[in-house]
């Protein structure tokens, strides 16, 4: 799966500050919440986004779509100590990677259900972020497209 969405990617480093001294690694797909926007643009470290892994009852506002390699391409899973800054997919935009908590089919509105930021399906009566584009197991990575809080 190549991840070219057609959203609005910001570059993102992992918010170390929020658990000083914890190895916090993002997982391509898994949901982020944002805790600080890009300020001082004098200072490199400061030009990111700061996020941190989005739970169930956190206000999530996209996706890993992974750490910038070479020439901005994107090559992976990133943590709070890789030399390159992550990327992260807004809910605002275009097709999102997703990582999935249980197996899904096209056309499942889902939701963030676990610690971890992993998604699975929105129950009656709970609002849906996201519609799956095609079927997944769980622990795969699939398209979904944001629905911009759709209750079901």
């Amino acid at each position: 799966m190549a991840y070219f969405p057609e959203g609005f990617p910001v570059g993102s480093r992992v918010n170390s500050v929020v658990k000083p001294g914890v190895m916090a690694t993002l997982k391509v797909g898994s949901a982020v919440k944002i805790d600080r926007l890009p300020v001082d643009y004098s200072n490199r470290a400061n030009t990111y986004a700061q996020v941190t892994q989005a739970g169930a009852a956190d206000l999530v506002l996209g996706t890993v779509l992974g750490r910038t390699g070479p020439l901005g391409t994107v090559i992976g899973n990133f943590n709070d100590s890789s030399t390159d800054p992550g990327q992260v997919g807004l809910l605002a935009g275009g097709p999102l990677p997703v990582l999935l908590a249980e197996a899904v089919v096209a056309g499942d509105k889902l939701k963030v259900t676990t610690a971890a930021g992993e998604w699975g399906k929105a129950g009656a009566a709970t609002v849906a972020l996201l519609e799956a584009l095609e079927a997944g197991a769980a622990a795969a990575v699939i398209w979904a497209r944001p629905l911009v809080g759709r209750v079901v």
